[in-house]
């Protein structure tokens, strides 16, 4: 019986992890800043990284050849050159959360959006 509970008990925090992880705006600007600006190298870093990475292409939503962009994100799209990195990405969006502090209670993905698209506005 306990064992039965045990197995159960991992079953449901698995399943609240993930579905935690799932939702896309889980994390504010707050939360991002605060992985954006940990140590080089660290697991927060990269998840900054990485989910920088994955709005601004979001954003791009499709960028023809000729620089008109696709639905975006929240309303926000971008244009960053195809040779933008993800280091200066979140460069971009660490000094959009530094001098907008104000908006660090929004969803992660409103917050990277804008930044970039205050970066690099579409034509």
């Amino acid at each position: 019986m306990m064992r039965r509970l045990l197995a159960a008990g991992a079953v449901i925090a698995a399943m609240m992890s993930i579905s935690a992880v799932a939702r896309a705006d889980f994390a504010t600007g707050n939360t991002l800043y605060d992985k954006c600006v940990a140590p080089e190298g660290s697991a927060e870093l990269l998840y900054c990284a990485v989910y920088v990475s994955a709005i601004s292409d979001a954003a791009r939503g499709g960028v023809s050849h000729d620089g008109v962009a696709g639905p975006g994100v929240w309303g926000f799209k971008e244009c960053s050159p195809e040779t933008a990195t993800a280091r200066q990405l979140v460069d971009i969006v660490k000094r959009y959360l530094v001098t907008h502090p104000e908006n660090r209670h929004f969803g992660a993905s409103v917050v990277v959006a804008a930044a970039l698209a205050e970066a690099f506005p579409c034509k």
